[in-house]
Formats: structure tokens, C-alpha cells, sequence
């Protein structure tokens, strides 16, 4: 546990905010509108107590990453001991309880949980269901339990809609074990709670329609298949593993309360796929539940299953203990080189996405804050909920680390906030008096207008003071912009445009604009 934990800081300290992160740090506020605040969900989830965690780490360590990244950290860590200590409770042996646990331990298929720091909204419901299990397991029946076990699974449903899955999986658990009477007992009040949000605060803005609903079948397999298939590294192992699991938790000979867990972990692996595949197939398709941060889930899922089918492996090899502990070794070692393997690979990428993040950052606030005309935002790839008033609030830059700023992410962010597209004219943006086409391609001018056809190409816009625009419309839907000041050339930021539309394309920025177009007809005109 000790090794995962320094391994998993070490990589988050070169990491940054990303994405949803910047919708908690500058658009949370509690002091203002608590109510909203808190119960308003985010991406259709109840996030109440990842906000109250990020008000408070920001309130102690402003915008710094690595005190955000080690609530994760801790989070998985107490997973991983509270999920061997639950196996040891219900029956499995040492060693497939070790095997299990260092799987997930080192689950680099699940990484995006564990190298960013919003996805303690995930992993919080699966801690918090662990511990429900263990109370369901160690205390004597009876309310005091079934009312522990409440308050851990509406924590759970607190924290994202992960905790719906998690909350199956306990009232599966004592389906499987006591009934359905139990079932019914331990999932009511948690059902009633939840329900009651969502008629109140919950919202989804999800296309649900039917002609999506045929792909959710194929997005369930898919994503079932792609659990395992992300930690075994073997091409096409992915299905049968899942196949023989749900084989074991059914037949293997184990504990009882051991295979009641393995089945329920496998049957709520049905509503998690369902809920997954048909909240996300409008975004994904058939990919909707194979994203990594799904992963971890479904893994811990399917964990107690895997222990009981290595122990049913291991009695059927061999008798001998010797021969067993030596396979469980070889297993656990293959497991975890994957799981590392599959760690750096998503951490290079992040890194990659994230660049510069910090200094760019920096440098908006300094943008924003020094009287420059903004058109548009700082990051609109990754992090668009990095607005121009959150980069002029005064509490934000008193909360930056002290990072300095140089000519190429001072450029950076002028790419992204100096330059803007609208159906309109950009505001307070002249209107430019140089526009010419460069690369390949077939372009000819006329009143003022170039209009032609790209293949591979670019419009040069050389600005006056205070920069330029220009109308454009092109056959395509993205077009990719960046600054030239001198030498130095800001990171390209690609922008999403209506084809066969004409739109505003400009900077405020004193500096020449490299607009690259899409293949196929274009017509620019000053």
C-alpha cells in the first residue's frame, strides 16, 4: 500500500487542475449561495460533499494541486485496505485476498481516478461501500447497523452518482446473504433520500432519445469486456475473463459470505453498465462505459469473484500450498507490472494535455486583471469553466502559486483569451486591413474576400494595434488558431465552427493570427 501511495504522489506532483476541477475551485462558492451550491448537480451527479472537500482545500491551500491529488491518494489506499480486511472477514484465503488487492492497489487501467483529483467524487462511494459491507459483516443485526450502513451509502450518493452502483452492490450483498426483506431494508432510506434530490435539484441534459437506446446493449458488453481487458494485458481476454467470473461467484466452491459477495459484486456490475451505457451512449456510443475512471469501478467490483476463481484455479493445479503461493506470486507480479505500465502511460498523457497549465494560468490572470480586450477564454479545450470573470476575481490571484511567466505562456494565454469566434463582429476588435492565405490549395481574391479551396492551408492575419478579425466560412467544423509575437508561437487551440456558416474570427492581441483550415471550401473576407 505504502509503494502505491509514493508512486501515485510522485506522479502527481507534475499534474495539474483539469477540467471539471476549475468548475469546483471558481464556480462553488458557499459563502454565497450555499443551497445551490451544494445540492446542484454537476454532470447530472450529486456532488455535495466533493464540494464542501474542494471549499475547504482551497480555502487552506489556494490553487495547488498536489493537497487535491493526496485526498485521492488516501481515498484509494483506504479502499485497498478496507477491501483485503472485508475479504480476510468474509472467508478468502491470505493470498487471493493479496493478489486482489494488489490489483487494485496498482490499477493503472483505472488511473484517471487515481492521478486526478475531481475523481474523488468516484472513488469516495466505493470506500464508503466497502465500509458499509464490513458493518453489514462485522456488527450484530438490527438498526444501529442498518442505520450505520445508511449514513455510509447516502454519504456515498452524496458524493456522485457512482454511489447509486454502490448502494446496488450492498443491498445486492444482502440480497444474496439474508433475503430480500434485508435487501429492501438497506437500500430504502438510502433509495428515499436520493430519489427526493433528484425530484428537487437533479437535472439531465443527456439525449435519451430512441434512436440511441439501441446502442446501450452493445455499450454494456463493451464496457463489461473492457474491465478486465484493461488489467489482464492478453488481446481478446477481456470477455471471458468477465464470463468466468460470473462463473465462479455461481459454482466455485467458497465461504458463503465470500461467494454472497463475489455475486453481488457481479450483479451490480448490471445496473452499473445499464446506468453508464444509457446516461453516456449519446456522448460515446458503444464506448460510453470504457473510460478509464469506469474501470476502477468495475474492478472492484468484480474483485471478490476473482479471488474466489484463483482459489478454485489453485485447488484445481495443485494441492500443494507451495505451488499455489508461488502462481499467486507470478500473477500478482504480472498484475501490477500492467497496472504500472498503464500509470506512466496515462500520466505522459495528462502531462501532455495539461502543458504548461500553471504559468499559462498565471499569465490569463495577469491578461484579465490588466485592463486587455478578452474575446474569448483561457483554456476552451480542456478547462472551459476558466472564465474571464474568474480570471478578474482579486481572491483568485491572491490564492496562484508563484510561478513566473515567460514570453511563451504569456503568448499562450493571449491565445486562448485574445482570440475569439462569434456569429457576431468581436467587440472593441478592429476590423483587419492584411489577411492572406498560405499552403496548399486553390484561392483567389476579390473584393476584399479570399474564397477558394484548402487542403491543408492557413489564413495569416497580420494585426494592427488593438488586432483584427475577419469573416469566415468554411465546409468544415473546427478550425485551429495560434499567435505569432517574434519567434515564439503559442500552442495551437482547435475551435468548433458551423459549416457553411459565416462567423467572426479575431484577436485583441497584438500579434499575427494563424487560422489552419479544414479541407475543403473556404471564404474569408476583411
Amino acid at each position: 500500500m505504502l509503494a502505491s501511495a509514493v508512486l501515485l504522489l510522485q506522479l502527481s506532483r507534475s499534474l495539474w487542475f483539469f477540467g471539471d476541477d476549475w468548475e469546483f475551485l471558481l464556480h462553488r462558492s458557499v459563502t454565497e449561495t450555499p443551497l445551490h451550491t451544494l445540492f446542484r448537480p454537476h454532470n447530472e451527479h450529486w456532488v455535495t460533499i466533493p464540494v464542501i472537500e474542494y471549499r475547504i482545500l482551497y480555502s487552506l491551500f489556494g490553487i495547488r494541486y498536489l493537497p487535491f491529488a493526496a485526498v485521492v491518494v488516501i481515498l484509494h489506499v483506504l479502499v485497498v485496505c478496507t477491501l483485503y480486511l472485508l475479504l480476510r472477514r468474509v472467508g478468502a484465503s491470505a493470498w487471493p485476498a493479496v493478489i486482489g488487492t494488489v490489483t487494485v492497489a496498482f490499477a493503472g487501467a483505472g488511473a484517471e481516478d487515481l492521478l486526478w483529483a475531481f475523481q474523488s467524487e468516484f472513488v469516495g462511494p466505493v470506500l464508503l461501500a466497502l465500509l458499509a459491507l464490513t458493518v453489514t459483516e462485522s456488527m450484530s443485526p438490527g438498526l444501529r447497523r442498518t442505520g450505520v450502513v445508511w449514513v455510509l451509502l447516502v454519504a456515498g450518493l452524496m458524493c456522485s452518482g457512482m454511489g447509486v452502483t454502490m448502494t446496488c452492490w450492498v443491498a445486492a450483498f444482502a440480497l444474496v446473504r439474508n433475503g430480500w426483506r434485508s435487501a429492501v431494508a438497506t437500500a430504502f432510506v438510502p433509495a428515499v433520500v436520493y430519489v427526493s434530490w433528484l425530484l428537487t435539484f437533479g437535472s439531465s441534459s443527456t439525449d435519451h432519445s430512441s434512436a440511441l437506446r439501441m446502442y446501450i446493449p452493445s455499450a454494456m458488453l463493451t464496457g463489461a469486456a473492457n474491465i478486465w481487458q484493461q488489467v489482464v494485458p492478453l488481446p481478446g481476454v477481456g470477455g471471458p475473463m468477465i464470463l468466468v467470473l460470473a462463473l465462479a461467484s455461481l459454482v466455485a466452491p467458497a465461504p458463503a459470505a465470500l461467494r454472497a459477495l463475489a455475486r453481488a459484486g457481479m450483479l451490480a456490475l448490471v445496473p452499473f453498465l445499464l446506468l453508464l451505457s444509457y446516461s453516456r451512449v449519446a456522448l460515446a456510443g458503444e464506448q460510453a462505459a470504457t473510460a478509464s475512471r469506469y474501470v476502477y469501478l468495475g474492478l472492484v467490483l468484480t474483485i471478490p469473484a476473482f479471488v474466489v476463481a484463483l482459489s478454485w484455479l489453485a485447488a484445481a493445479v495443485s494441492p500443494e500450498p507451495v505451488v499455489a503461493v508461488i502462481g499467486g506470486v507470478l500473477i500478482a507480479a504480472l498484475l501490477m507490472t500492467s497496472g504500472i505500465g498503464s500509470l506512466l502511460v496515462f500520466h505522459q498523457q495528462r502531462e501532455t494535455a495539461i502543458g504548461d497549465s500553471r504559468a499559462r494560468l498565471v499569465a490569463g490572470v495577469g491578461i484579465a486583471q490588466g485592463g486587455a480586450v478578452v474575446v474569448g477564454s483561457l483554456d476552451p479545450t480542456y478547462s472551459p469553466d476558466i472564465t474571464t470573470a474568474s480570471l478578474r476575481d482579486r481572491v483568485l490571484r491572491s490564492r496562484l502559486p508563484q510561478v513566473r511567466t515567460g514570453p511563451q505562456s504569456r503568448l499562450d494565454a493571449a491565445g486562448g483569451l485574445q482570440v475569439g469566434i462569434g456569429a457576431e463582429r468581436l467587440d472593441d476588435v478592429p476590423t483587419t486591413s492584411s489577411l492572406t492565405f498560405r499552403g496548399p490549395g486553390q484561392v483567389t481574391e476579390r473584393d476584399r474576400c479570399l474564397s477558394g479551396y484548402s487542403t491543408g492551408g492557413h489564413l495569416q492575419l497580420t494585426a494592427t494595434d488593438g488586432g483584427g478579425q475577419f469573416s469566415l466560412e468554411t465546409s468544415g467544423t473546427t478550425v485551429s488558431t495560434l499567435l505569432i509575437r517574434g519567434r515564439v508561437k503559442s500552442h495551437p487551440v482547435a475551435r468548433g465552427v458551423p459549416p457553411g456558416t459565416s462567423v467572426w474570427v479575431g484577436t485583441s492581441a497584438d500579434a499575427e493570427l494563424r487560422v489552419r483550415l479544414p479541407s475543403g471550401y473556404f471564404r474569408a473576407c476583411r
